[in-house]
């Protein structure tokens, strides 16, 4: 069986089978954990009880050799469904060549970017491959970005995607 690159890997219809995405703000937090059909929410205020909701979350992605990902997510808030760009990462400080990827959305037809989880509020993401084959990939990120309302969020994702035959 001949090698396939990363590249060759990457590429191809994906769906999102379990995940797990924390936010933090000063006060308050959310924490959801998905098995590929549905999610659980629990928020939580400082202090408090956690408050657990159930809603659906789907994530898919199609993302072409040439550099082209389209991507549809339904969460509770709504979603976010477009197309964008991808490429690898070159590798900083004790990242190799490769291992990660920047996604920059370059439209939508549905949602904004508050809406979802997928692109954790921004235009631009950044995703390490934590583990890539030619059926599962797991993809992760972590970071802080401003909500709309000017608080800093802190985050962290977790997503196990499968290949779609």
């Amino acid at each position: 069986m001949p090698f396939k690159s990363r590249k060759q890997r990457l590429s191809g219809e994906w769906r999102m089978s379990s995940g797990s995405a924390s936010f933090t703000w000063a006060n308050y937090s959310e924490l959801y954990t998905m098995d590929g059909a549905a999610c659980k929410n629990y928020r939580t205020y400082s202090g408090g009880q956690p408050t657990i909701y159930i809603g659906k979350y789907t994530l898919s992605l199609t993302i072409d050799k040439d550099g082209k990902i389209v991507f549809n997510e339904v969460s509770p808030m709504g979603g976010l469904q477009g197309e964008g760009e991808w490429n690898f990462n070159n590798g900083v400080g004790d990242e190799k060549k490769k291992e990660s990827i920047t996604v920059k959305i370059n439209s939508l037809s549905r949602g904004n970017t508050y809406s979802g989880f997928f692109n954790h509020g921004s235009n631009v993401m950044h995703y390490r491959l934590k583990e890539l084959n030619k059926k599962k990939m797991v993809i992760l990120a972590s970071g802080m970005y401003y909500a709309s309302d000017d608080l800093p969020v802190d985050y962290q994702l977790e997503y196990t995607l499968e290949q779609r035959d």
